[in-house]
Order: structure tokens, then sequence, then C-alpha cells
């Protein structure tokens, strides 16, 4: 069962960052072992590139959303969702490469954060398909798309990256689940 559970997690990681992106990792090595420390910085370097590419692709979707093709109202917010966005992926690769804080480096929450980064730029993707010049032309299905579809899911990523960047609990980063007060 866990085996396969760990092939499933795979694949969507494969999906999310394609094959060439994602490092081998030693699931038999011991946590504070060599082998485990050069998979995490590995690991890190990559959601590094990950993290680049999804800041340019981001950068190219509010510039298909600055056209002025699309109502006023809604282009704005959405590009300052994505302006807001862009800052909170900008923050999250200094932790990162920086390592300012430890809490950062944990494999499990490495390995979400780049799940999490797979989606959105499938998502800053598709903004840019539909709102490039060629894409989209009535304006009406313009305005529904943004309003229906893309505003809502901007909202959720920008909410999901502020929780990526908080720290765990101390019960977590203890290991206790419970506080012993005496």
């Amino acid at each position: 069962m866990r085996s396969g559970f760990l092939a499933l997690i795979l694949v969507q990681n494969i999906k999310a960052w394609g094959a060439a992106n994602i490092p081998p990792k030693d699931f038999t090595a011991h946590p504070h072992s060599q082998a485990s420390a050069n998979a995490i910085m590995v690991q890190i370097a990559t959601l590094r590139a990950g993290l680049t590419q999804t800041t340019q692709a981001t950068r190219t979707a509010m510039r298909c959303l600055n056209s002025g093709r699309d109502s006023q109202e809604t282009s704005q917010k959405a590009l300052t969702l994505l302006s807001d966005i862009l800052d909170l992926l900008y923050r999250i690769q200094s932790q990162i490469s920086w390592g300012e804080e430890k809490w950062h480096v944990d494999p499990a929450r490495l390995n979400s954060l780049a799940e999490m980064l797979g989606w959105f730029d499938s998502t800053v993707k598709s903004i840019e398909l539909y709102f490039q010049p060629g894409g989209v032309n009535v304006a009406y299905f313009r305005k529904h798309l943004l309003e229906k579809t893309f505003l809502p899911r901007l909202e959720q990523y920008k909410i999901v990256m502020l929780l990526a960047m908080q720290p765990d609990s101390e019960s977590h980063v203890t290991g206790s689940r419970y506080k012993v007060y005496t």
C-alpha cells in the first residue's frame, strides 16, 4: 500500500514539473544521512528553478491581461492579485534560497510547495493562452472567463501562498500533538 502511495505521488510530481526536472529520490535513506541531504538540496535547486519559471509565466500573463481589451474592473482585480502573488513568489524564493528559516527545508513542505507551484503555473499559462492576442476574442466570454474561472482561483492561490510562508505550529515542530502543562 505504501509503495503504491509513493508511486502516485511520484506520478503527480512528474506531471506537475516534467520528467526532466524531478530529481531521483532515495526513499530508503535515513533522514539524517548524506544521501538524504543531497536529495533535499537537489530538490531545493529544482524548486528554485520552478519558482523562476513560474514568476516569468506570471509576468507574461500580466502583460496579456494588461492589453486593454478586457473590462477595467476585472482586469485590474486580476492584475492586482497576480502582482500580490508575484511578490509572494519572490518572497518564497528568497526564503528558500537563503535558508533564513529551517522550516522551509522540510521535504514534505517542499513537495507540497512544488505541487502547488505546478498547479499555479498551469493556471497562469492558461490565462496567457486565453488572453493573449489571438486567444478568446469575444469580450463577453473573456469577461466571464476571467470573473468566473480565474479570479476565484487566483484568490485561492494567494491564500495558499500566504499559508505556505507561515512556519509550522509549535506542536508540529516539536513532534508532540498535545502540550503538557505542569
